[in-house]
């Protein structure tokens, strides 16, 4: 892929619907980088270059690789992993809820 560029203002139309697309605001972005939603704006912008460790942060956040932000190719980085999308939309349940999510998972993979 020689003579490919960086260019901010594409890999931060590239953020922006990332971002988007997982229905996050540019504060969890934000939070997620440690940094002012001032900074994502300039990211997503183009006026303000990212740092490559937060380029890695975003893809380890979104499973993705990091051709997405350079290249436009989507593809994830590893297998998806279940257990942590199952525990995320756990979180925050009633106990109650947690055992019949629990009891339909054990019938269906029993």
């Amino acid at each position: 892929m020689s003579g490919v560029n960086y260019d901010a203002k594409v890999f931060g139309n590239r953020l922006k619907k990332l971002r988007k697309t997982f229905g996050k605001t540019q504060q969890d972005i934000a939070d997620l980088l440690f940094v002012s939603v001032d900074s994502i704006s300039g990211y997503e912008t183009g006026k303000t270059m990212i740092g490559h460790d937060y380029i890695l942060t975003l893809c380890e956040h979104f499973n993705i690789s990091a051709d997405y932000f350079y290249f436009g190719i989507e593809k994830p980085i590893a297998e998806e992993q279940w257990t942590d999308k199952i525990v995320s939309l756990l979180n925050g349940r009633k106990e109650s809820e947690k055992q019949k999510a629990y009891e339909i998972l054990r019938l269906v993979f029993q």
